[in-house]
């Protein structure tokens, strides 16, 4: 038997090349050097780790990803912080589920293993009922039938059976701390390429245990620092409107805060300018999919709408927009299918305001997720809408005297005018209609900051897509060690 060329190093023959299997004092010992130099790609996807008493999957993944890197193994990129359809109704926050993808070992692959199952269960609550964490793991390539679960778990509703069947065909292993929802997501997360689709960075800074439910300490003057100097290179610091402070969350989970930007290296540097007045624990950067629209990525007909899905639909406004007494704002929509209820809530301010600026003829491109009423009644929630076509709008205004200018009166119906000032008779209409200046233009018309959604892109990367930044890239023991010395 010929065996391949392999290269391993020990102290005798630190770069021996071994041809022949005399070599070896068996197959089985050719078997185990192979397997303690040659690495493969091995992923892991982990969510469901949250509950609404705290936790959080991306301070799971904290724990993990400096845990191999401190035990020499090589993760293949940064850590995946990805966001799945925001409008699934058992999401605790943002409905994130996270993966780390490693080039490791085969003699190593259990170990990992065990760091995973050992750093979940002690990082998860599952004392919630709806906390049901879950770990899963792929040796090789990932298929592309997962690449497909990944982008359907951006705008719809996947069963856990769905996902079960899927692990089986694609050979991924699964752990399950407690239930099995948590299932989707960690699959998801494997299955997301975030080399091959627009992705940005988001570096999060974690509380220590003792502060955690207390309210974060961060220096505001600090973030508006930042902002102002690191521009569009990161976004959705702040809300020009209010001012508010959008980098630190809100509730009992142990993110002190985060930066999001359009490259490691400006998001770490920025990262730097925020003075924290409390401990930070650690910080870890993700490579994720927020800022990208990625749950919009589905047109849909208005017939095929069901609840709670993502996407974006293209119709005919129908009925002047009205704003209710609780401040939400509703019209109707029509396409070639049929029509539904599109709504502004509250919360997204002036964009209610632009909805309330359309008229019956305008066609626009609503994004959005879809809502069930009591009934059953579907409405598509608008995050922001694209005006296509606006029709052109008149308004009536009374004629003045040819001669003197002054005003005319009627002297009954089909009977023309008279001024009042000098008497002139006119015959026909007594109003002209004239062109009105519509007070909306074509183009994306979206909520202030606080308003939007992790996935929704922000007004700075409309013009931005990209599918791949430099291999170089910032480990993370190295990072927090540079940012929090001492």
């Amino acid at each position: 038997m010929y065996l391949p060329f392999f290269k391993y190093s020990n102290s005798k023959h630190p770069t021996a090349t071994i041809k022949e299997p005399e070599a070896f004092q068996s197959l089985e010992l050719y078997e185990r050097l192979r397997g303690k130099h040659l690495k493969v790609e091995f992923h892991i996807g982990i969510d469901d780790t949250d509950s609404p008493r705290g936790g959080c999957t991306t301070y799971t993944m904290s724990i993990l990803s400096d845990r191999l890197q401190h035990e020499e193994l090589e993760l293949d990129g940064y850590p995946c912080l990805v966001r799945l359809n925001p409008n699934v109704p058992w999401k605790t926050r943002g409905n994130a589920a996270t993966a780390l993808h490693l080039k490791v070992p085969k003699t190593r692959i259990g170990e990992v293993k065990e760091a995973a199952i050992e750093i979940v269960e002690e990082t998860s609550d599952v004392s919630q009922p709806n906390t049901d964490p879950a770990i899963v793991f792929l040796e090789g390539p990932v298929p592309s039938i997962l690449r497909h679960f990944y982008s359907r778990a951006l705008t719809d509703i996947l069963t856990v059976e769905e996902a079960e069947q899927l692990a089986a065909e694609a050979g991924v292993e699964s752990c399950l701390i407690k239930g099995n929802r948590g299932t989707v997501g960690a699959l998801a997360a494997v299955g997301a390429d975030l080399n091959r689709d627009d992705h940005t960075f988001e570096m999060i800074a974690y509380r220590r245990k003792e502060n955690r439910g207390t309210k974060r300490k961060v220096d505001p003057e600090s973030v508006m620092e930042m902002n102002s100097k690191m521009g569009d290179s990161t976004f959705n610091n702040l809300d020009p409107d209010t001012g508010r402070i959008l980098v630190a969350p809100h509730g009992p989970d142990p993110v002190l805060f985060g930066v999001r930007g359009e490259d490691p290296w400006s998001v770490a540097e920025a990262f730097k300018m925020i003075r924290p007045n409390e401990p930070v624990e650690r910080a870890t950067l993700f490579k994720t999919n927020q800022g990208t629209d990625a749950h919009f990525s589905r047109s849909r007909w208005i017939t095929e709408l069901q609840a709670d899905q993502s996407g974006n639909i293209t119709g005919e406004v129908m009925t002047h927009p009205v704003s209710n007494l609780g401040g939400h704002v509703f019209f109707r929509l029509l396409d070639n299918s049929g029509e539904v209820d599109c709504a502004a809530y509250e919360p997204t301010g002036p964009f209610r305001d632009e909805v309330l600026l359309l008229v019956p003829g305008d066609r626009i491109r609503a994004f959005g997720g879809v809502g069930s009423g009591p009934l059953g009644v579907l409405t598509f929630n608008m995050e922001k809408f694209e005006v296509i076509h606006l029709v052109e709008c008149t308004e009536s205004k009374r004629r003045s005297c040819k001669k003197c200018g002054g005003s005319l009166e009627s002297m009954g119906r089909g009977q023309g005018g008279r001024c009042r000032r000098c008497g002139y008779r006119l015959s026909g209409p007594l109003k002209d209609l004239i062109p009105k200046r519509r007070q909306i233009q074509p183009g994306l018309h979206m909520p202030p900051p606080r308003a939007l959604r992790h996935l929704t892109k922000p007004f700075s990367r409309i013009e931005r897509q990209k599918t791949n930044i430099p291999s170089r890239s910032l480990r993370g023991t190295s990072i927090r060690n540079q940012l929090f010395k001492g």
